[in-house]
């Protein structure tokens, strides 16, 4: 994804032990990993940390390191909505944050 000179990566990523879909949004321009949980909106779990560093690591995207950054999104209601939540919150980040009428300080009911 790249407009008015950003360099942006939307890559979903999923924990098969938890069945749950997490979404990231690598921001090159700023050196910074944005992850959108709709079931932890407070911090990063370990096993998506990993995954990311793994991933920088392997694409040799930086050095050093971005930091990784958790994102404020609406809560899923349900266990089996992360899925439809990566979707979702893919589609605002794309349309530009807001034009979809997501409304952030409400949880999703699928």
């Amino acid at each position: 994804m790249a407009s008015s000179g950003r360099c942006s990566i939307i890559a979903p990523i999923h924990l098969a032990d938890k069945q749950h879909w997490v979404l990231s949004r690598f921001d090159r321009s700023n050196d910074v990993v944005h992850v959108y949980d709709s079931l932890s909106p407070t911090g990063i779990d370990g096993q998506v940390r990993a995954f990311i560093l793994l991933l920088i690591t392997t694409l040799a995207m930086h050095d050093p390191v971005p930091t990784i950054h958790s994102c404020h999104c609406p809560l899923q209601a349900a266990e089996e909505d992360s899925g439809i939540a990566v979707i979702v919150n893919a589609l605002n980040i794309m349309t530009g944050n807001g034009r979809l009428g997501v409304d952030s300080n409400k949880n999703y009911t699928l």
